[in-house]
């Protein structure tokens, strides 16, 4: 029964892929390659390196990035690409099916490599297939999915890969090979004019989405107020965005020091890379730091499946969930939940010491 739920999303998409298309392979040909990868911000930046490996696997394509921004308002992960990676970028943000369908047409790309995110379900999976084809794309692969909805409901001890992970064995799936050597990732990086001293201070990033993800607010004070105590030496920075800002500098005033940014992502790299330490809720800022392979600490609720974003390419984060399960939100990151009140800031504390 496990192997059934945990495989048959993944066959029946590969039989389609199978009964469309010619499977698409690495080529040092000059083709038309569009790289369809919708995404929130933090996702996104997890493709960054798998975007490079597609580029190394095609070396001369024309490699056009299919995306849309679906995060943030006037923030795309397509924003902080290096130039070459791609050398084109369609936002598909305001785009019907007829619009998307024309455009791939226009373009007479014969080849689409579909990196769809974990969220996407079986059903847009299924019907972006059928989209590609009447497209009159000849060469696709992509579209791997995990049963998540079935195994938030049912296999309770299930470990999922994380984003960056899945989307690593979907290139070796289709046999693309792997860089010799470590490349840098692809960002747009602009250095932060600050007085702060690396390693100096710790990033909170309190502030997700995710609405079952959210540590309550109280917590987060106590955190800092513990902090100030037992780690004297150190700044704490919050990041968030300019809705964060009033809560974020309510904070700061109890704590009696510390300071609030808004930052773009290319100052916001930085700012991670140089920290002593990251907590915070799921989001674009986590992610950053697992790609930097940064000392963090996660707290997630039960809506995210235990596990599931879990960054097993980090070896240094520590994931935190409350010490109960929660059946209210479990799979429903948007619904209102106090499965939080139950991961202690004595847990998180702990978490920290084991960095010191």
């Amino acid at each position: 029964m496990k192997g059934f739920l945990l495989g048959w999303y993944q066959l029946l998409l590969s039989f389609f892929q199978k009964l469309f298309f010619h499977p698409i392979a690495p080529t040092s040909q000059p083709i038309s390659l569009i790289v369809w990868r919708d995404a929130h911000l933090g996702d996104g930046l997890l493709t960054l390196p798998s975007l490079i490996r597609i580029r190394q696997n095609f070396p001369t394509a024309k490699i056009i990035l299919l995306s849309h921004n679906n995060g943030i308002p006037g923030i795309h992960f397509k924003d902080y690409l290096e130039d070459g990676v791609v050398d084109e970028i369609w936002d598909r943000s305001n785009w019907n099916f007829a619009q998307l369908l024309q455009k791939i047409k226009e373009s007479k790309a014969k080849h689409l490599l579909a990196l769809l995110p974990y969220s996407a379900s079986l059903k847009w999976n299924l019907i972006s297939i059928f989209l590609v084809k009447l497209a009159r794309v000849k060469h696709a692969g992509g579209w791997k999915k995990e049963t998540t909805f079935f195994a938030k409901k049912h296999l309770r001890n299930t470990i999922f890969p994380s984003e960056m992970q899945r989307l690593e064995s979907l290139l070796t799936d289709l046999k693309f090979s792997k860089a010799a050597i470590d490349l840098p990732l692809p960002w747009k990086i602009e250095e932060v004019n600050s007085s702060i001293e690396p390693g100096n201070y710790v990033v909170f990033a309190p502030f997700t989405k995710g609405v079952a993800n959210r540590w309550p607010d109280e917590y987060w004070l106590q955190l800092g107020q513990q902090m100030q105590g037992q780690y004297s030496n150190l700044l704490i920075i919050v990041v968030g965005g300019f809705q964060d800002r009033r809560k974020g500098e309510e904070w700061i005033k109890s704590w009696g020091k510390g300071t609030f940014v808004h930052l773009p992502i290319p100052q916001l790299i930085p700012l991670v890379r140089d920290s002593k330490w990251v907590v915070g809720a799921d989001s674009g800022v986590i992610h950053i730091a697992n790609l930097l392979k940064k000392d963090n600490i996660t707290l997630f609720g039960n809506s995210d499946y235990r596990g599931k974003w879990a960054h097993p390419e980090n070896e240094r984060q520590i994931v935190l969930y409350p010490d109960r399960d929660c059946l209210k939100c479990l799979g429903k990151r948007d619904a209102p939940c106090h499965c939080m009140h139950h991961l202690s800031v004595d847990a998180v504390l702990k978490a920290m010491a084991s960095y010191s």
